[in-house]
């Protein structure tokens, strides 16, 4: 091992740390939850938990995506850097606290269209309060990818991780909230989150404002956000559609089995945290045959990582679940195979997001997203959960497809050019 893959494979470790500390959180108050609330009200709980990774997104703009591949545009330039961060952060907050007063106030309209058997009050709100919190993190949170600072992010990741498990053992013993004592308590979370994550990026950023930067990071992050929204679609939209087909006690032991296959994706998100700034750092440099070594490794522990979860994940369920959530098992084998499908395309986006062609990106995911929704409400009303399963299936595999396209056609035209 060349000694500049050490700190890809330390960061890596330290953001699936940090990423998996959430699912992992779940896992830990899983044996809570289920002796403390219904399936009907985990289902609740995890269906909010869910609609809230759409919203931010809205609320964010995709610019998360745009930081980590513009950041390298001002590499070399500190004050240039400052000055962009600055004014995509504050960007960012002046549009999510917007758009979330907007939410709160439409909430008579768009409420009805998103619920029908959860409660408006109070899981409206908690679904724009915790979108809004979750969107205030998300930039200064990628500021710390990009700069290479996982240590501080991790340790910021521990410090929610905790605070999110002692609000909810307090809540949820000392009160009778229900499922509204974890979505309490991952918003206190949110608040302290955010604090520490300002204070940790404010050399990193200047009081700035300029319509340029806004011009350059939306036309980067508007075409890339289909993209990025139909991974959630993909994962949200069946049980959004579930919901109105059947009972609120299948759609947790479904949502309990989606929270199992769902660590998988957390692990591959955090593994790409440390990959995508890595990659772009080594493409920018000239550094093609080193990209390359570093792509095969990615792929090595995707491929792992999902073995190691098909052969210990149902073991897992069968130790923690009680006779209530019974059935969650059979549903999480084929989601894990799904989430493989998922992880794979990483490594056919990063070279086509690094050549800022996410209009590409866009179209398949899009494409995806809407065969996913399509199939949805073909199948679950013909074969409910396993409907959902069929669904997901054809869209990951559809956009895997047109991923490789896009790749294999990039690679024609580089070669093109290089001949030219």
């Amino acid at each position: 091992m060349k000694r500049h893959d050490i700190p890809f494979l330390r960061d890596a470790a330290l953001y699936t740390i940090a990423t998996m500390l959430t699912p992992a959180l779940g896992f830990i108050l899983l044996p809570v939850f289920t002796s403390q609330l219904t399936s009907a009200e985990y289902g609740i709980m995890t269906t909010v938990q869910a609609l809230v990774g759409i919203l931010q997104l809205f609320m964010v703009l995709s610019l998360h995506g745009a930081v980590t591949r513009l950041y390298y545009d001002y590499k070399n330039h500190s004050q240039d850097r400052k000055r962009y961060l600055g004014t995509i952060v504050l960007f960012v907050i002046l549009f999510s606290v917007f758009l979330s007063i907007v939410l709160m106030l439409s909430q008579p309209i768009i409420s009805p269209v998103i619920f029908s058997s959860i409660p408006a009050r109070p899981f409206y709100y908690y679904l724009v309060i915790l979108s809004l919190l979750s969107a205030l993190n998300s930039l200064p949170a990628t500021i710390l990818r990009v700069k290479e600072r996982a240590v501080v992010y991790t340790a910021i990741h521990v410090i929610k991780s905790a605070v999110t498990l002692l609000l909810t053992l307090y809540l949820l013993f000392n009160t009778s909230l229900g499922p509204s004592s974890y979505l309490l308590a991952m918003a206190g979370s949110g608040i302290v989150t955010f604090v520490i994550f300002i204070w940790s990026i404010r050399k990193d950023i200047s009081a700035s404002w300029s319509w340029h930067y806004i011009k350059i990071s939306l036309l980067f992050s508007l075409p890339l956000l289909p993209h990025v929204l139909s991974n959630w679609i993909i994962t949200t939209s069946d049980r959004v559609i579930l919901e109105k087909f059947i009972s609120l006690e299948e759609l947790g032991v479904f949502a309990l089995a989606v929270q199992g296959a769902m660590v998988l994706r957390m692990v591959y998100m955090s593994v790409n945290s440390a990959f995508v700034p890595k990659y772009n750092d080594l493409l920018s440099s000239s550094k093609d045959a080193e990209a390359r070594k570093l792509t095969h490794m990615f792929l090595i522990l995707m491929i792992g990582c999902g073995v190691f979860s098909l052969a210990l994940g149902q073991l897992f369920l069968s130790w923690v679940t009680t006779p209530d959530f019974e059935g969650a098992s059979q549903y999480l084998w084929a989601l894990i195979g799904a989430e493989m499908i998922f992880g794979l395309n990483y490594l056919l986006t990063a070279r086509i997001a690094y050549q800022k062609m996410t209009g590409r990106l866009s179209i398949s995911s899009s494409t995806a997203a809407i065969l996913n929704i399509g199939f949805n409400f073909i199948f679950i009303p013909m074969v409910g959960i396993w409907g959902a399963i069929i669904a997901t299936y054809i869209a990951e595999f559809a956009r895997s497809v047109l991923n490789i396209w896009w790749a294999e056609k990039l690679q024609r035209d580089e070669r093109r050019v290089g001949r030219g």
